[in-house]
């Protein structure tokens, strides 16, 4: 029976392999690349630039130009693609003020076979374009001189995936490959839980109070100021990317994988569209909820991790960590249910440097091993330092384990080869690779900017946030002041780090005030601050001068944060009042089928960048059913709408929404959970 099921079980991931292979490659006779032959005529001349989305959003990267010469008489001009799933198209038809003439415009193979043909009515202005009026089938186009641009509305994804042979995939296929990786995080995270409830009196309890302390506050901030309307990248990585093609039966397995950015958000991907196909609806805010989830997880790991410096040490610092957490400080990722593999990543990465410190290592730690570092792959761009951290670890730890050096050797090399892996995989982003920090002069204003946050921006502010790190590594790697919590710290400590250095390099120009949106990962230089100084005080009790500095310093860094959480309250507040702004456009476009609004109002007031674009979207009726039920409703006022009858919420949204309203309660919960293992007597914490 036993071989049975492992031959079963060889031939299901065979098979799956081969699907997805052949989803991503296509099959063999398939086109080599596609033409889009338009119809024009510019009487000044001048220059045409075709974008293509191949779910990497638009960039000079993936764009073809062709000379248009001077004239009146309509030619046709080919643009070549490459052999992608088309996502959308954006024209510019000319690189200047001009009158230009567009017609006819077909969809081909390099071969020749025709896939599409339509004519301009399906021409929608995005920017810079003065005028636009269509007569005899002719496209009249008055452009400005600021990159004049057409958004091309008629898609041309199913008609590039069938001639590419992709496999398509459905929503079975989908919600299986979510409940593996799901499957794959629940094993690391039993991994990483294991160890430290097993090494720790009392872990189990921290554990608990710090995951209801951070996730009831969280889901009391988003039952204050979330909203389920999309909001900008939203309508692209989910609207334009996977919701669309799943009901229109042609998402292809390339679109799960394919990186967004340098990232290849899987993990994301699978929960948008595994709570849309079970909610029956989409709906944001199950996304910001699982990534309150995420995140009190990490911060349970961490108030677990400092109690091995001791009872009275390890629960306060573990409780000054937990309730810094609780403020909406990022709030660019906490009311964007689309960010969720923001807090993915640093939970799996916290994950990773705790089985990385195991005592125990077994069959389970190898398996939790695999599970937390591959899925960190497919959460960020950076999900690979994680793993390679964890590796170096287990390799430094080589010469301190004599009794099981042949364990940790293979835990090294397992984490190791999942780095690989991880590199391997990595892309430069195609519109953000030209401004990476290429020169030393780019990047080291960029890389102390990161490192001294929540500091002012200055060198000396980065030296004292990372001195309880600094001197906690050189103590673990050459004095053999060698503990759990040491190496703990140092992994901690590093991943912060090598992330400061990423972001100083992939974004040198968001200098300070750089995005909220990435202070989730900057948050756990705090971490590695704090460990780092608990681990120091375990080590050296004796020397309470030197360790009561060090402990200042995170006491100052704790306090650094207080004013980001003021400034992240205020930004609560103005983007709540900015998404009921939005929803009332696209409420009154989806009532009265009219775009003027949508079309006029300027992108930094719209939940998407292009008005244009936003009401093709919404006109979309396969979208437009998926809406969720608050925003949906106004479809039904609109004659001939798609939408009919009383609008439901989903049952995942009912869920969450009630999980909201116990936020408050959740959060005194955990309160007084920690509250009472401080006051109890009997707290310690075992060697």
């Amino acid at each position: 029976m036993n071989v049975r099921r492992m031959r079963a079980f060889t031939r299901f991931i065979v098979g799956c392999s081969f699907s997805v292979a052949v989803g991503l490659v296509g099959i063999r006779g398939a086109p080599s690349g596609f033409v889009l032959e338009i119809e024009e005529s510019n009487p000044q001349g001048g220059n045409a630039r075709l974008f293509y989305d191949i779910g990497q959003w638009y960039s000079v990267i993936d764009s073809c130009g062709v000379p248009i010469p001077t004239g009146t008489t309509l030619q046709p001009f080919r643009f070549t693609i490459p052999a992608q799933p088309i996502k959308h198209l954006r024209f510019d038809p000319a690189d200047r003020a001009a009158v230009v003439n567009i017609g006819r415009i077909r969809l081909l193979t390099d071969d020749g076979k025709e896939l599409a043909r339509f004519g301009p009515e399906k021409l929608v202005p995005m920017h810079s374009i003065l005028g636009f009026s269509i007569e005899n089938g002719v496209a009249h186009v008055t452009t400005g001189g600021d990159t004049p641009m057409l958004f091309i509305g008629r898609p041309v994804q199913l008609e590039t995936e069938l001639a590419l042979g992709r496999r398509f995939v459905g929503s079975g296929q989908v919600l299986s490959l979510g409940l593996i990786v799901a499957a794959l995080i629940a094993v690391g995270a039993f991994a990483a839980i294991r160890g430290l409830v097993a090494s720790s009196a009392g872990a189990g309890w921290v554990m608990i109070g710090g995951f209801s302390l951070v996730f009831g506050a969280r889901l009391y901030w988003l039952k204050q100021f979330s909203h389920p309307l999309p909001y900008w990248d939203e309508w692209e990585t989910d609207a334009i990317d996977l919701l669309i093609p799943l009901k229109g039966g042609y998402l292809d397995w390339q679109a799960l994988f394919i990186p967004q950015g340098e990232h290849r958000i899987l993990v994301t991907r699978l929960l948008d569209l595994g709570s849309a196909i079970w909610n029956g609806e989409w709906d944001p805010r199950i996304g910001m909820a699982v990534s309150a989830f995420f995140y009190a997880a990490s911060l349970s790991l961490l108030c677990a991790g400092a109690l091995k410096a001791g009872p009275r040490i390890g629960l306060a610092a573990g409780a000054a960590m937990a309730l810094l957490s609780c403020l909406p400080f990022d709030v660019l990722n906490v009311y964007w249910g689309d960010q969720s593999q923001m807090y993915a990543l640093n939970f799996l990465a916290v994950c990773t440097l705790v089985i990385a410190t195991s005592e125990q290592i077994d069959p389970l730690t190898l398996f939790g091993a695999c599970g937390s570092g591959l899925v960190s792959l497919f959460t960020m761009g950076s999900g690979f330092l994680a793993p390679a951290i964890a590796g170096a670890m287990c390799v430094a730890q080589l010469r301190f384990c004599k009794g099981r050096r042949l364990r940790v050797g293979g835990l090294a090399t397992l984490f190791l080869a999942i780095a690989a892996i991880g590199i391997f995989l990595y892309r430069d982003a195609p519109y953000q690779g030209p401004a990476y920090a290429r020169t030393w002069s780019t990047f080291w204003p960029a890389f102390v900017s990161r490192s001294a946050w929540p500091f002012p921006p200055q060198f000396g502010w980065a030296i004292l946030l990372w001195s309880p790190w600094l001197v906690a590594t050189y103590c673990t790697l050459f004095l053999r002041r060698v503990s759990v919590l040491n190496w703990f710290a140092v992994g901690i400590g590093a991943w912060a780090m090598l992330n400061a250095i990423g972001l100083a390099h992939g974004r040198p120009l968001d200098l300070r005030p750089f995005d909220s949106k990435y202070y989730t990962a900057m948050s756990l230089v705090i971490a590695g601050s704090v460990l780092s100084s608990c681990a120091l005080a375990s080590s050296w009790p004796a020397r309470r001068v030197f360790i009561g500095i060090l402990l200042m310093i995170s006491l100052a860094t704790i306090s650094a944060m207080v004013p980001v959480a003021a400034q992240g309250l205020r930004a609560s507040r103005d983007q709540y009042n900015g998404r009921i702004a939005n929803a009332k456009l696209v409420e009154s476009f989806l009532a009265t089928g009219n775009p003027t609004q949508l079309r006029e109002t300027s992108y930094w007031e719209l939940p998407y960048w292009n008005g244009a674009e936003l009401a093709d979207l919404l006109d979309t009726p396969s979208l437009q059913r998926l809406l969720p039920a608050d925003i949906r409703v106004s479809a039904t006022q609109r004659a001939g709408s798609y939408v009919h009858g009383p609008q439901r919420p989903g049952a995942l949204t009912v869920a969450v929404l009630s999980l909201m309203k116990l936020g408050s309660g959740i959060f005194v919960f955990g309160l007084a959970l920690l509250v009472w293992r401080a006051l109890r007597r009997r707290l310690h914490v075992e060697p």
